[in-house]
This record gives C-alpha cells, sequence and structure tokens, in this order.
C-alpha cells in the first residue's frame, strides 16, 4: 500500500517540480534585459581601428622638440658688400643754393593793337610764343557750359585753306608743337620751334 501511494505521489510530486522549474526559467528569461543586435553592413565589414598610443606620441613629438632646440643654429651669411660701399657711406656735400633772377623783358604793342611781352634767353636756339586771350569759361553764357573750351580745342582743326591734317603736317615739318587750350580766366595758344623756322 505505501510503494502504491509513493508511486502515485512521487509521480505528481516530480511533475509538479518540473513544472515549477520551467515557469522559473520562463519568467527569469522575461525579466532580462533585450540586447540589440548591432547592424551588420551588407558590404563589408570594417574591422576596429587599433586603438592610438597616445603616450608614445606625445614622448616622440616632446623628443623631437628637444632635438630640434638643441641643435646648433645656422650661422648667418655674411653681408653683402658692393664695391661702392666706401663711396656711398659719406653723402656728397650739398651744391650751393640755386639763385632765381627774373629774366628782363620788354613790353610794346603792335600796330593791330596787341600787347607783347617778350623776354629773351639765349642759351637754346629756341622759341616759344604764348597768344593769350583775357577771355575764357567764365565768359560762357547761360546754356553754353565748355564752350570756351570747345573753341579754343577747334582751333587746330582745319581753317578755309588748310585742313586739320594739313596743319599737323606743316607744323611736324618745321619741328614745331602747337597747343591750343582754355582755362576759367583765358584761352591760349602755345607754339614752340626752332629760331631759324620762325619767320
Amino acid at each position: 500500500m505505501k510503494r502504491v501511494l509513493f508511486e502515485r505521489f512521487g509521480f505528481f510530486a516530480a511533475t509538479a517540480i518540473a513544472t515549477a522549474l520551467a515557469l522559473g526559467c520562463l519568467l527569469a528569461a522575461c525579466a532580462s534585459p533585450v540586447r540589440p543586435v548591432p547592424a551588420v553592413s551588407r558590404t563589408a565589414a570594417v574591422a576596429p581601428s587599433a586603438p592610438v598610443d597616445t603616450t608614445a606620441a606625445a614622448r616622440a613629438a616632446a623628443v623631437a622638440a628637444a632635438d630640434a632646440l638643441a641643435a646648433p643654429a645656422e650661422p648667418s651669411p655674411p653681408p653683402r658688400i658692393t664695391p661702392d660701399a666706401p663711396f656711398r657711406a659719406q653723402a656728397p656735400a650739398a651744391a650751393p643754393e640755386p639763385a632765381f633772377t627774373v629774366p628782363t623783358f620788354k613790353r610794346f604793342k603792335l600796330q593791330n593793337g596787341i600787347n607783347v611781352i617778350l623776354s629773351e634767353v639765349h642759351d637754346l636756339p629756341l622759341i616759344e610764343l604764348h597768344l593769350v586771350v583775357k577771355t575764357g569759361g567764365g565768359a560762357n553764357g547761360p546754356g553754353a557750359a565748355g564752350l570756351a573750351d570747345l573753341t579754343a580745342n577747334m582751333l587746330d582743326e582745319g581753317t578755309k585753306t588748310r585742313s586739320a591734317l594739313d596743319i599737323a603736317e606743316q607744323v611736324g615739318d618745321l619741328g614745331a608743337t602747337l597747343s591750343t587750350a582754355a582755362s576759367w580766366d583765358a584761352s591760349i595758344v602755345t607754339l614752340s620751334t626752332i629760331a631759324r623756322n620762325f619767320d
């Protein structure tokens, strides 16, 4: 009788223990945190980089800096000396101060009433003539701005008997220069040539 009861109740006890163990394992698995699965590249796996030894790199940099400081400095090249260095060492003496002397001049009037101021300097065989009309841009009327300057610039652009090209060619043949201009107070015609061509 005892054997029969043991066999029946022992079977039920073993079943209960097995069931309790299974439930305990299941509860433990559910309670543990889920670890994420790392993403794997479909093309190729990247190998982890090797750790960098910062201590060794710092030591190498310190050694290189110490070697650079300990290295002897290169000698500077000697200064270049030009052959005329003694000549340039002392500035030349100043020349005597020039004195300006106003050249003598003459005043006279031509038969046509033009006033002439003549100043003769015979250092060079050159003649320079300035014809000055005491009227310039200040005499322009209302709405005529630039008229004096336009008139002065057109004086060498041709006449009834000579074109602008004829005037330029004849002035060039004489070795002369002819220019015209106008300011606010005057209009000026300037002619420069050699003395033998001034007739």
